[in-house]
């Protein structure tokens, strides 16, 4: 026994399978934007944690420097705690300032486009501190 589809029930059927078709389409681009979302913050996250990662480097390499410490060893501490990092030691009367510098983390420019990446600006820290008094 076959059953005869009405024009109404077909109508209702192709309705049906369209629905569920745009249901697809707008779940698949709601994931695409919480990707992209994701993606931001995770981003953003490893360029805050660079941002500390450098200033932290700044802070032990200037104490060092404030004690009198060799610069070599200034320098090693400070590329110790920020690999890849050059950095300045500079001294004006009786305050030491040491600067780090180094390139984004590989996490930030990987989402811009090689010629984007090689135009985004460096990482940069400062910290200052005054000279102790037994190494003036």
């Amino acid at each position: 026994m076959t059953t005869q589809r009405t024009p109404r029930a077909t109508a209702a059927a192709a309705l049906l399978r369209d629905r569920s078709a745009s249901a697809t389409v707008e779940l698949a681009l709601g994931i695409l934007s919480l990707t992209v979302v994701l993606g931001v913050l995770l981003g953003a996250l490893a360029l805050g944690a660079a941002r500390l990662s450098a200033h932290d480097a700044a802070r032990v390499a200037v104490r060092a420097a404030a004690r009198g410490e060799d610069p070599a060893h200034v320098i090693a501490l400070a590329t110790a705690a920020r690999p890849g990092a050059e950095v300045d030691i500079h001294h004006e009367g009786d305050r030491v300032s040491v600067t780090i510098t180094s390139a984004l983390p590989a996490s930030v420019t990987s989402l811009a486009s090689p010629a984007l990446s090689a135009r985004l600006p460096l990482l940069r820290a400062t910290a200052t501190a005054q000279v102790e008094r037994a190494y003036r």
